[in-house]
């Protein structure tokens, strides 16, 4: 071993430049691709608590049959009876894994000042409920921006009996603390009720912001005349367990004899604004790992057969004794495998230094779609430095080894004499 380290050092030492400058292409691209990943991670984990528990989805969302995309237009047909929420949710509760489950309503109607009327789409959740969600940790390390109100208190410190908070497109379009909300019932016929406006708040997207209206269950229920849901969320202790928990709920249901759909929140059925960016974050990531990774591949095969070159000779020499061309291609593979492992090492600590940097300075930005600004963050985690990593360090050693093996694969004839093609 001790001999093997002394014979690498001294190869890695004969052309000491150009193997700086292989170590700072790897360690360079290994930082961007370890930021970028942070970057992924970041809105990943930030859209994943918006839609889970600040939007009220759910970890699951259970829907009566064809009711996540009929429930507004067709209420009636296509919203749970009271019966039929308090079945959902007592098999809910006898779950493993339940953390709560909780009726949500969401409807339509005008909202109007006494001089100015506009539409709005309102949704109705328990607020004591909202207030758990919006102190859980993983929402105030990744949401914590999208918790904060334009304005007012919080829906559960209101002391009204029809508290609702307005977006701030439709506060401003209204401009009065006290509204008058008007909804056909779920059953058809007309409600109304005086609600109070208790704050204004942004929904984190530019389409939304003149329309929606959230409020406490008991006033949706007013408004909207029913004590059913328009869906029931149910969160789990475990979200990446949506998926399996989602296919095995909707069996339990099944069997009670309800026709539902149980639609983990990744479906871009409940979060399609989440599903939208996620893809396009992803394209994003694959496009500049290729772009990295050539650039990485690129930079070793230049240098490896420029080093090739040099020792032709010395190739010639061991092909001559017996060595393989594949053991002499190996060799090299060795030199820029332990060479890489060093540069991506330092690459992994340059993008936490930068990504701390840059979190610190709260550098802001407005993603297309989005109605604020947002900071720019980078959080990177081992998983992901781990993985860029291991991806950059196999790219670099098999373009060596490649790159090493058309050279080693020449005649022993060639590699003794003086060519150099």
């Amino acid at each position: 071993m001790i001999s093997f380290l002394r014979t690498l050092g001294r190869n890695l030492s004969r052309n000491r430049a150009r193997h700086a400058a292989t170590f700072f292409v790897v360690a360079l691209g290994t930082a961007g691709l370890n930021g970028l990943a942070g970057y992924v991670i970041r809105w990943e984990n930030t859209l994943k608590a918006v839609s889970i528990y600040l939007n009220n989805t759910g970890t699951v969302a259970v829907f009566k049959r064809g009711g996540h995309k009929n429930h507004l237009a067709r209420p009636l047909r296509f919203s749970f009876t009271h019966e039929e929420k308090e079945r959902i949710l007592a098999a809910a509760r006898e779950q493993h894994g339940v953390e709560a489950a909780a009726p949500v309503l969401r409807g339509q109607g005008l909202a109007s000042n006494g001089t100015k009327t506009f539409p709005f789409v309102g949704i109705g959740f328990d607020p004591g409920l909202q207030r758990t969600f919006e102190d859980r940790e993983d929402v105030q390390r990744w949401a914590a921006e999208h918790t904060h109100l334009e304005s007012g208190e919080p829906l559960w410190q209101a002391a009204s009996e029809n508290p609702v908070g307005l977006a701030k497109g439709l506060g401003v379009l209204l401009a009065e603390r006290e509204v008058q909300l008007l909804s056909q019932g779920f059953e058809g016929n007309f409600s109304a009720i005086d609600a109070q406006v208790v704050h204004t708040y942004s929904t984190g997207v530019a389409l939304l912001e003149d329309s929606r209206m959230r409020m406490s269950l008991a006033a949706a229920e007013r408004l909207f005349d029913t004590r059913g849901a328009s869906w029931v969320a149910i969160f789990l202790r475990d979200p990446s367990l949506s998926r399996s928990f989602a296919v095995q709920f909707e069996n339990v249901l099944s069997a009670q004899g309800l026709e539902v759909d149980v639609i983990p929140w990744q479906d871009e059925r409940v979060s399609p604004f989440y599903v939208g960016v996620m893809n396009f974050l992803f394209m994003m990531a694959g496009s500049f790992f290729l772009l990295i990774a050539g650039v990485v591949a690129l930079a070793v095969v230049n240098s490896v057969l420029l080093t090739t070159l040099e020792r032709f000779q010395e190739m010639g020499t061991l092909r001559a004794v017996g060595y393989l061309p594949g053991r002499l291609a190996l060799g090299f593979a060795g030199e820029v495998f332990f060479l890489s492992v060093a540069a991506a090492s330092v690459g992994i600590g340059v993008s936490f230094a930068v990504s701390g940097a840059l979190n610190a300075s709260n550098v802001r930005f407005r993603p297309p779609g989005f109605a604020d600004t947002v900071q720019f963050m980078l959080t990177p985690n081992a998983a992901s430095s781990l993985l860029v990593s291991a991806l950059v360090v196999l790219v670099a050693g098999v373009a060596a080894f490649l790159a090493a093996l058309r050279t080693a694969s020449l005649p022993v004839v060639t590699l003794l004499g003086e060519e150099r093609n």
